[in-house]
């Protein structure tokens, strides 16, 4: 992990403070202990109240239109996943 910590502060000069917490971001649900599925959750529902916002923002008329579709496209990759 210390080549991706390194990598990440040369790239965006950003260091972890909790080191702990950066390699369970990395560590895949497949993998034994901690994994990153918890802050891939929230990482998921932040993005969509970020991209829901900009979206009511800009086109308050589209906003629900735009989830729909947004939504539909997730499903129809899950269904494609099982």
């Amino acid at each position: 992990m210390e080549k991706a910590e390194s990598w990440l502060y040369k790239t965006l000069q950003y260091r972890f403070e909790d080191a702990g917490l950066f390699n369970q971001a990395l560590t895949h649900r497949s993998a034994a202990g901690r994994n990153n599925e918890r802050l891939e959750f929230l990482g998921d529902a932040v993005l969509d109240f970020v991209i829901s916002d900009a979206i009511y923002t800009a086109r308050p008329g589209a906003a629900g239109t735009a989830r729909a579709v947004a939504t539909d496209r997730r499903g129809r990759a899950r269904r494609r996943a099982a």
